[in-house]
């Protein structure tokens, strides 16, 4: 008997962890091993709880399952005893950048119709933070390589993840509904995120964190990423790696 998730909201928040090592969205098989959060963060609950749920995605995406029938096992039951419920703390890491509260009008409508993707994405989006804060000095995680590099692996990570269509939707919802974003920032923004969607095209199998941190970080280096200098959107470069 498959087993049964409830995600539950909680002052309509949902906390988002990590993870990229991932199935993609043509049934290509992931990785087979315990190491799947592998630069993930579990310093609560909550976050492991999150990272269950993504694990079990994962599962029956590498058993065969499509997308439709695991949004129908990540629906709510009435029995509470199967609710997974998540939280966000002011505390958390993932308060920085990407989580359910902070999503635009766009990005819930599309997470409505689409949880199992929808988790996927948010979790990308975590994985990608850690990993540029983990490779780039604090001066140049916005609007700088550190910047570029974050967008690029969260849309190559989508795009191996839950498709092409799917991870172009999510991104532009992101961006299109940003409140108070300069339009430069966001130009900048949709340009890396088609760099990662366009590494996603090039290598289609990618499943190791490694590769995906090559990639990203080569397309930063080779000047290939926009970022904002001068109030003008100017080609990336090695400026911020940490040593």
């Amino acid at each position: 008997m498959r087993k049964k998730i409830c995600i539950a909201l909680i002052c309509s928040m949902f906390f988002v962890s990590s993870t990229l090592d991932a199935f993609a969205a043509t049934n290509t098989p992931a990785l087979d091993n315990a190491d799947i959060l592998d630069g993930g963060i579990s310093n609560s609950e909550h976050e492991k709880e999150f990272d269950n749920t993504i694990k079990y995605i994962y599962a029956l995406r590498k058993k065969g399952l499509s997308f439709k029938e695991i949004d129908k096992l990540l629906e709510c039951e009435n029995d509470s005893k199967s609710k997974i419920t998540f939280k966000v703390t002011s505390k958390s890491p993932s308060a920085l950048f990407y989580n359910y509260t902070t999503l635009n009008t766009s990005e819930k409508k599309l997470f409505k119709k689409n949880k199992a993707k929808g988790l996927l994405c948010l979790a990308n989006g975590k994985l990608a933070l850690n990993y540029s804060q983990d490779l780039y000095e604090k001066s140049v995680l916005h609007n700088g390589n550190g910047d570029a590099f974050r967008h690029t692996l969260w849309n190559y990570g989508m795009a191996i993840d839950v498709g092409q269509s799917f991870a172009k939707k999510w991104a532009d919802a992101h961006e299109n509904g940003a409140k108070g974003q300069p339009k430069l920032e966001k130009k900048m923004d949709l340009y890396n995120n088609k760099i990662g969607r366009g590494l996603a095209k090039t290598y289609p199998h990618t499943i190791n964190h490694s590769t995906f941190k090559k990639n990203s970080w080569a397309k930063v280096r080779a000047g290939k990423c926009r970022i904002i200098k001068d109030k003008k959107l100017v080609k990336s470069s090695k400026k911020g790696e940490k040593k």
